[in-house]
């Protein structure tokens, strides 16, 4: 059994490309990430030889932060299901602080996830879930909110399809799945 994970760009050559979507996120690279198989049942993930699977993600800088952007179709269907391929994908499955089985870099700004749907509500082109994974724990936190992760929800939408655009339009609507607690 594997306790790390491998990543496979999607690129032909050795060279990661850099988009710039303009006032919104640097796309740094779409990946796929192969992660060690949580004790959840597989949703509608790839299965591969030996106990991984493979989950279809872009890692992302979005304002200050960077972040993993995951499609909702590709996790298991329900939100409490979804914590250990996180906390898998950006490295803090064993609260490991450096988070070098990961994605992450070892700081909040860095170990942050976006997991983005369409939208079937009148007016919203997509929805999306911010998840803040923590460093050190094995620990999820799906209560608040980064408004630098949020400025990447649509041009992550626009490069996976999600929303189509016509000539002249100038935004994506979007909106946070998120129950905030306020107290």
């Amino acid at each position: 059994m594997l306790d790390y994970f491998d990543i496979i760009l999607l690129s032909l050559a050795p060279i990661v490309a850099l988009l710039i979507h303009v006032g919104f996120a640097h796309v740094v690279t779409s990946i796929e990430t192969m992660i060690t198989k949580p004790d959840t049942p597989p949703p509608t993930l790839v299965q591969t030889k030996g106990k991984r699977q493979v989950l279809s993600a872009s890692w992302m800088r979005s304002g200050t932060s960077k972040g993993l952007f995951i499609q909702r179709k590709h996790l298991p269907p329900t939100q409490e299901a979804w914590s250990p391929w996180l906390l898998a994908a950006i490295g803090s499955k064993y609260g490991d602080a450096r988070q070098l089985n990961g994605l992450g870099g070892a700081t909040s700004t860095t170990s942050k996830v976006a997991i983005v749907a369409p939208s079937s509500r009148p007016g919203i082109d997509v929805e999306y879930t911010f998840a803040q994974v923590a460093v050190g724990k094995n620990k999820v936190d799906y209560s608040g909110n980064c408004g630098n992760i949020a400025s990447g929800v649509g041009p992550f939408a626009l490069e996976e399809g999600m929303v189509r655009v016509v000539p002249g339009q100038k935004y994506v609507r979007i909106r946070s799945g998120n129950r905030f607690v306020i107290s």
